[in-house]
């Protein structure tokens, strides 16, 4: 090339010239590799791919690629301070600020978490996805009537917001009050009766008003339902030694542990994954 240019009285490229041509070539190819990588699950490629990209010029898009790899990767701190650098680019993206407030909520950061729902409001304050979160930060701070508002607005909006009456029940249960969670356990009964989340807070439901036999009927609808569902196996147990079903107990404590082997590394890494996937846990 640089043969022509001076046989047509053109001019060579300087050295400085070529040297920027070559790290734009470079930076091209890391990134596609990057998001290649990241694609097909491959994380720790994908993670050397954007941060070599990085050390070449600084994307906003590199930047948000490598936050989603460092998610999958469990390395949340390492996420947020990526998706820091782009909260700063981009303040009102509530895409941004959402997915913030979800690695605070796995790294169990509730004011984090809280601010991050409060800053999205600001921008859409009946915004049910940040609506959620905000209930679920005010519920790691142990703020139940917080997170019933929050969750009470979502209603007020939509009334058929299943996930949102879902999470008000199961609040105003674990709280101990269970009168005020009749009301969306019967809505949702007779609204998603077959769905296993229903079903397990209806045997909790239950249980928790000394119910056993209705509960042990429900438990049973939800292994019915999901043959896999650990939680629902380790609860029916603990009823069933309560009253003296001891066999039954066993029986199905083994399953419960055949299913998930407590406090393994892969049951903590699965839990991350989930919390962070699941923010609208029913799918609705």
């Amino acid at each position: 090339m640089g043969f022509f240019k001076s046989l047509f009285g053109g001019q060579t490229e300087s050295p400085e010239e070529q040297q920027k041509e070559k790290e734009a070539h470079d930076f091209e190819v890391l990134k596609f590799d990057g998001i290649k990588a990241l694609r097909i699950n491959q994380m720790p490629h994908a993670i050397r791919c954007f941060e070599a990209a990085l050390d070449i010029k600084d994307d906003l898009e590199v930047h948000d690629y490598l936050s989603q790899a460092f998610i999958h990767t469990n390395q949340l701190d390492e996420a947020q301070q990526h998706l820091s650098i782009l909260l700063r680019a981009e303040p009102d993206n509530i895409g941004i600020l959402l997915r913030m407030a979800n690695v605070s909520f796995m790294q169990e950061d509730y004011d984090a978490m809280a601010e991050m729902c409060q800053q999205t409001l600001a921008l859409d304050d009946n915004l049910p996805a940040a609506l959620m979160l905000l209930a679920r930060a005010h519920i790691g701070q142990q703020r139940t009537d917080d997170a019933v508002a929050a969750l009470t607005k979502i209603i007020d909006n939509d009334a058929d917001m299943a996930d949102a009456r879902l999470l008000r029940a199961t609040t105003l249960m674990e709280a101990g009050r269970t009168d005020e969670a009749e009301a969306d356990t019967a809505w949702l009964m007779e609204n998603v009766p077959e769905h296993e989340d229903v079903l397990m807070l209806k045997a909790r439901m239950e249980h928790r008003k000394g119910n056993d036999d209705e509960a042990l009927n429900y438990y049973d609808k939800v292994v019915d339902v999901n043959p896999f569902s650990a939680d629902a196996f380790r609860e029916r147990a603990a009823i069933k030694q309560q009253h003296g079903d001891q066999s039954g107990y066993e029986e199905d404590m083994k399953r419960a542990l055949e299913i998930v082997p407590e406090n393994t590394e892969e049951d903590i890494e699965q839990k991350m994954r989930e919390a962070y996937q699941n923010s609208n846990p029913m799918g609705f």
